[in-house]
């Protein structure tokens, strides 16, 4: 994760614990809010991905749907 690779630190995070897992989301989400501000593409892998559905599918996962209507709605 601090190599900024998130997705394969969240995957693995849930055999640490809850905790650490609930960190890595929060973390990557916090990055994709950097890249949404700057309106920058995200990198995963070899693949461009769009941050604000990154960030929606991300915020959903972690059960924070307010948080992703809140991206969807200031994103239209």
């Amino acid at each position: 994760m601090e190599l900024g690779n998130f997705e394969d630190a969240i995957s693995v995070a849930p055999k640490v614990s809850l905790k650490y897992w609930e960190k890595c989301l929060n973390a990557y989400k916090s990055h994709l809010s950097k890249q949404i501000d700057g309106q920058q593409q995200v990198q995963i892998g070899d693949r461009q991905a769009d941050p604000i559905e990154e960030f929606v599918d991300y915020s959903i996962l972690a059960g924070d749907i307010a948080g992703a209507s809140r991206v969807l709605d200031s994103n239209r």
